[in-house]
């Protein structure tokens, strides 16, 4: 008697175990959250800065330029040298350099606005243009300031780039590393510096 109760027991507590371990249903699905921010875009690859170059910081130079298709020619021009670390031998052979000025009022330019180098404005006569270009090496940026003649007819002679005082001028640098076909697929306008400093997230 003593084991058939033992085995209505044991019997019983499988009963119990098995109910428990059963599945059930799958309830409905919840409602989905709000959506979180979105990331901000990266720029392990990208660097900046500021400097400014005085008349002192200038030597003079040659600036070669093509004033029509297939016909190039020199001109005297100054010349500043900044040292930049972060112009690598990997950023020279794939990577970007971008230079932008601030424009000054001096000039009746729009100081407000940081514009793309090189970058050009009419003097106060006809005959030819202010002009400010850059190249850059490993380790080094070069800016040039010169007066580049126009078709237009000078109202007075081209000054002597040797004996100008170059204006004080501010200047923003990009650095820009990585692929050369992801830096042309990004959607933004490397001519505008409010723009490319809002994509990669860089301190004014």
């Amino acid at each position: 008697m003593f084991k058939i109760i033992h085995l209505i027991c044991m019997l019983g507590a499988l009963l119990i175990l098995a109910a428990c371990s059963k599945t059930g249903p799958v309830g409905p699905q919840g409602a989905q959250g709000p959506a979180g921010p979105t990331g901000a875009q990266g720029n392990a690859n990208v660097s900046s800065g500021n400097f400014t170059l005085t008349n002192a910081q200038y030597v003079l130079d040659y600036w070669s330029y093509q004033p029509s298709p297939g016909a190039g020619t020199a001109i005297t021009a100054k010349m500043a040298t900044v040292t930049l670390a972060d112009i690598t031998t990997d950023i020279f052979n794939k990577g970007t350099v971008l230079l932008y000025i601030k424009q000054p009022s001096s000039f009746g330019a729009n100081p407000a606005v940081w514009a793309p180098v090189p970058w050009q404005i009419s003097s106060f006569v006809t005959g030819y243009l202010i002009n400010v270009s850059y190249t850059y090496d490993i380790g080094k940026l070069r800016v040039y300031y010169m007066f580049l003649p126009t078709d237009h007819a000078p109202t007075s002679p081209i000054p002597n780039i040797s004996t100008v005082t170059v204006p004080s001028f501010d200047f923003k640098y990009v650095i820009i590393g990585g692929n050369p076909n992801a830096r042309a697929a990004a959607p933004i306008d490397y001519n505008n510096y409010e723009a490319v400093k809002n994509y990669y997230h860089l301190p004014d």
